[in-house]
């Protein structure tokens, strides 16, 4: 977004809504352009997405994209790109994130290091974790959707707008549905999709990150999608053998062919991934060239002329009698333990024999799960209903989570995390007409969280007119 193209348009030097003035066109996608403006109302500068006219036409479309626009301008995360308001002439207006998006690092620089990879990759799952509590899937996570700031602030855009894409009749380009290089096996084949497919597509992006290419390319869309549903992707330390391995690992989870062996929660990917990313030593700051390295970091970078070794020489006589004086101690330690332990293994064999347990050797206090789980559902607006859920605590509790399984899936969605011990409701809007939904709920006790609740059923009404 730092280099603006002045491409010949009947927007270039016009005001949508009589506020925003166009000035650059920052890129173009599947679902439209993007431009830079200004809002004259607020003097300040601005993003301003406006849809391909086929897009726009579709009235189904539009009812849809303004729906998922209103729900990402309800995310509030420093890592996503704000929503500040919907034009009635299909456009979005949005935060101006000034950087590279990660498309563009891996096009100019070709890779990253990766301590700089995990450190970009957390920070995307942290994002993704805030709105998938808010029920709010992405869909169309791709290098173009990330945004790197000069301060190295990373920033998601386009929350929600690619489920809008997915039932319009009209927008038959992969971009619309997703960029087709990360889209999840499950997501290519048309089955429900939830946030998992965020995970392989976060997955699919750290590869080219650090590989310099996608996990799978093909010189067709078709070709590509069958490629990413029933082969393996070349190991990525084949590509990239400096990649640590506890990197790798976490890379190859998440590009899973079944959702079920990915990453369930993006906060645990992001854990994950700051767990694997690793330190800055001299080796790597000198392997990696000067305009990939992380421009946040603020650990010094150690060069290897400055890392000094003692001298070969270096005289070492008391080292022999130190080394009997350790073995000594070694071996005496070991009778002690030999000795000293059969008065704890073999009381312990006893009482296991016998079926007792000694009364200090406890595992975590089980979390009660909540009982009588009810649903109730009614309109919600046009087209647009609600499920009002209640239940009964089954013991102490620090908060609920809200499991929701959707017409055709076969597995739930996590829909909120209740951070609130004294919860006994929840209200789900924004759900289809004439369908059947499915819910669970789990308490949660810090870390530790029960088993599902009971399954209570939700049928919507058939017709909202209101």
């Amino acid at each position: 977004m730092s280099q603006r193209v002045h491409p010949p348009s009947s927007l270039l030097g016009s005001q949508l809504a009589s506020r925003y003035e166009i000035r650059a066109l920052i890129g173009r996608g599947g679902m439209g352009e993007v431009y830079e403006a200004v809002d004259h109302q607020l003097d300040r500068t601005v993003a301003v997405k406006v849809l391909r006219p086929e897009l726009a036409a579709d009235r189904r479309f539009l009812a849809r994209f303004r729906r998922e626009a209103r729900t990402a301008a309800r995310l509030s995360h420093p890592g996503i790109v704000g929503v500040h308001d919907i034009g009635g002439r299909a456009f979005i207006v949005m935060e101006f994130v000034p950087g590279r998006t990660l498309g563009t690092i891996v096009r100019d620089d070709g890779g990253a290091d990766p301590s700089q990879a995990a450190r970009i990759g957390a920070a995307v799952a942290d994002a993704l974790a805030h709105a998938h509590d808010r029920g709010v899937v992405h869909r169309d996570i791709a290098p173009g959707n990330i945004m790197v700031t000069p301060s190295g602030t990373v920033k998601v855009l386009d929350f929600g707008i690619a489920r809008a894409a997915r039932g319009s009749a009209r927008s038959g380009s992969p971009s619309a549905h997703g960029t087709a290089a990360y889209v999840a096996p499950e997501q290519a084949r048309g089955e429900a999709s939830d946030q998992r497919a965020d995970v392989y597509a976060l997955g699919a992006v750290l590869y080219e990150f650090l590989a310099g290419r996608p996990p799978f390319t093909a010189d067709t869309t078709v070709e590509l999608v069958q490629r990413s549903a029933l082969r393996a992707p070349p190991p990525l330390r084949s590509l990239r053998p400096d990649v640590p391995a506890a990197l790798e690992r976490v890379i190859d989870r998440c590009l899973a062919k079944d959702p079920v062996d990915r990453y369930v929660q993006a906060e645990e990917l992001a854990r994950a991934l700051r767990d694997a990313a690793p330190a800055r030593t001299a080796r790597t700051a000198l392997a990696v060239p000067a305009s990939r390295l992380d421009p946040t970091a603020t650990a010094p970078i150690v060069r290897a002329s400055t890392a000094v070794l003692p001298p070969a020489t270096t005289a070492r006589a008391p080292a022999p009698r130190r080394r009997r004086t350790r073995h000594l101690m070694l071996w005496t330690a070991a009778g002690l333990l030999l000795f000293g332990g059969a008065w704890v293994v073999v009381p312990a064999i006893s009482a296991m024999s016998t079926g007792t347990i000694h009364p200090h050797v406890r595992g975590p206090k089980p979390v009660p799960a909540p009982t009588a789980l009810t649903a109730s559902t009614s309109c919600n607006g046009l087209f647009s209903t609600r499920a009002d859920l209640a239940w009964t605590p089954g013991g102490p509790s620090k908060g609920y989570e809200i499991w929701r399984k959707e017409p055709g899936m076969r597995t739930y969605v996590l829909v909120t995390r209740i951070r609130d011990w004294h919860a006994t409701s929840f209200s789900d809007t924004g759900l289809g007409i004439d369908q059947t939904y499915r819910y669970v709920v789990r308490a949660m006790a810090g870390a530790r969280v029960s088993a599902p609740s009971g399954e209570a059923q939700a049928p919507t009404p058939l017709l909202c007119l209101a």
